[in-house]
C-alpha cells in the first residue's frame, strides 16, 4: 500500500477522533494572522468575518501578513496537491481515456486524410499514442 495512502487514512481517523492535524493549526493560525493584519482592530468583532470591517491598505500590517504568507506557503501542499505528485491511471491500471464531446463534431467533418493527418501530429508532438488494440489503428 502507498505510503500517501497509508498516512492518509491515519490523519483521516485521527481526524474522526477529534485529534487537531498540523494543517487545521496552520490553517486556523494563517487566518487569525491575516485578519489581525487587514481588520480594523476597533470594529466590533463579528463571528461573520464579511461583517468586519478591512483596513485601509496602507494600514494594513504587512509584517503580520508575511507571516501569513510563510504559513499559507507551508500549508499549500496539503490543501492544494500538486497533480505531478499524483498517480493518474485508468481503468485497472491502463492509461487515462478522454472522451472530448465538444471536438466530436468538428472531427466528424474531417475527411479521412484530413483525420489521420491530424492523429500523425498529434502523436508526433505526444499528445496520443495509438496501440494495436485501438479501434481505426493498424495493426503493427
Amino acid at each position: 500500500m502507498a505510503t500517501t495512502l497509508v498516512s492518509r487514512r491515519r490523519a483521516d481517523q485521527y481526524a474522526r477522533d477529534g485529534g487537531v492535524l498540523p494543517v487545521d493549526v496552520m490553517m486556523k493560525t494563517m487566518r487569525a494572522l491575516w485578519d489581525d493584519a487587514t481588520l480594523d482592530p476597533t470594529a466590533k468583532k463579528s463571528k461573520d468575518q464579511r461583517q468586519r470591517k478591512e483596513r485601509k491598505p496602507k494600514e494594513f500590517d504587512r509584517k503580520l501578513m508575511l507571516e501569513a504568507c510563510g504559513i499559507a506557503k507551508d500549508a499549500a501542499p496539503y490543501i492544494h496537491h500538486r497533480l505531478a505528485t499524483m498517480e493518474h491511471t485508468g481503468k485497472d491500471g491502463g492509461s487515462i481515456e478522454v472522451l472530448v464531446k465538444r471536438a466530436a463534431a468538428s472531427l466528424q467533418a474531417l475527411s479521412q486524410a484530413e483525420f489521420d493527418t491530424l492523429l500523425g501530429l498529434m502523436q508526433k508532438i505526444g499528445m496520443v499514442s495509438v496501440s494495436s488494440g485501438d479501434p481505426g489503428s493498424e495493426a503493427a
